[in-house]
Formats: C-alpha cells, sequence, structure tokens
C-alpha cells in the first residue's frame, strides 16, 4: 500500500524490465527505483541486476507504484517505490547486494524512514552535524 502524501500511487503491469533500477509498466510510464542505483547492463553486476528483478517480478507481473513525492523525475522517468510478489523491488535491490542507496537523493525522499535505507542514516547525522 502507498503513503497518502499526495503523490501518485497506482497499480500497473510491468511489460518490460530496462536494467537493474528501471522499468516499464502498461501505462507507458518508465519508472526508475527511487534512492537506488544498480549497474548499468554493461557494468560488473548490471546482468545479474536486471536478472535479480525479472526473478523476482517477470514481465507481467502486477506492481504497485508509489511515487516519491520527494525525489523528482530524472531524464523523463518517475521515481518510486515499485512493490511486486509483496515486496519492495528497492528493498530487494538493496538487501541482496544488487544495488546501492544513492546517497545524494537522501534528503530528498520520502522514504526515508524505512529499514532499506539505512545507509542514509550516516549522511543525515552529518547533515544534522553541520546545523
Amino acid at each position: 500500500s502507498c503513503v497518502d502524501d499526495g503523490a501518485e500511487c497506482y497499480e500497473g503491469t510491468i511489460t518490460k524490465i530496462i536494467d537493474g533500477d528501471t522499468i516499464k509498466t502498461n501505462t507507458n510510464d518508465t519508472i526508475r527505483f527511487s534512492l537506488v542505483s544498480a549497474p548499468e547492463l554493461s557494468e560488473e553486476g548490471g546482468m545479474e541486476a536486471k536478472e535479480f528483478i525479472e526473478s523476482i517480478c517477470p514481465v507481467g507481473s502486477k506492481i504497485i507504484v508509489d511515487e516519491d513525492n520527494g525525489q523528482q523525475k530524472s531524464f523523463d522517468k518517475k521515481m518510486a517505490q515499485v512493490h511486486c510478489n509483496e515486496k519492495s523491488l528497492n528493498a530487494a535491490l538493496i538487501e541482496n547486494n544488487y544495488g546501492i542507496i544513492d546517497k545524494q537523493f537522501c534528503y530528498d525522499t520520502e522514504f526515508i524512514d524505512e529499514s532499506w535505507t539505512s545507509a542514509c542514516d550516516i549522511e543525515k547525522d552529518q547533515f544534522l552535524i553541520g546545523k
């Protein structure tokens, strides 16, 4: 389920898995997983990250897209947390070491308090110390 924060939240279907952190949906949206960075397909681990997403959520799977109300679109891609088969794909990538937290967005996300974003705590602490 989505947080009721005014950001878009909807059910859809995966039509394409572009790489480890980007998918396309039946609504013709390109979704990038908020806060997550997985290797590009041409980089070491890139194909494994894509295959990991496919193993959890193959093309045709139903998803819930919870658009991030803080992290803005990137290259015309919606930034969101994506749930599939009762798992957060964002969290699964991080927890299984197929991706990392992109710390530059730690202050621009609604998902900062979720357990899978714990790598942001270091940044948050440093930010608070500087105040």
